[in-house]
């Protein structure tokens, strides 16, 4: 078995997995994790480089970075006009706000 870049160890780790629903080490090489299981592997996947973190038990849980956008929301952002109170003063500047707009549409 390869040697990790990086293990995080004594955590409780949530696996996802009815079978094996908890774990206690996870190992990770790149941008793979590579084992989870039990502490007790900890020599197998450990290397001279290895990056060990204890975790003291605190819980480890799947995840991924989500950069999304609620695009509806986008498109009003830019197709609106704020005609707030914050934004206008005036039923003059609500006019000439509309009137901007609807020349640059």
């Amino acid at each position: 078995m390869p040697a990790a870049e990086l293990i995080l160890k004594n955590a409780n780790v949530i696996t996802m997995d009815a079978k094996r629903p908890r774990a206690e080490l996870v190992a990770v090489t790149g941008d793979r994790i590579f084992l989870v299981a039990g502490d007790g592997e900890l020599a197998s996947v450990a290397g001279a480089k290895t990056k060990i973190i204890g975790c003291q038990g605190k819980t480890v849980v799947p995840g991924f970075g989500d950069a999304h956008c609620h695009i509806f929301s986008f498109i009003r952002k830019l197709l609106g006009l704020d005609l707030s109170s914050s934004a206008v003063g005036s039923i003059t500047d609500m006019k000439a706000a509309i009137h901007s707009r609807a020349q640059k549409t």
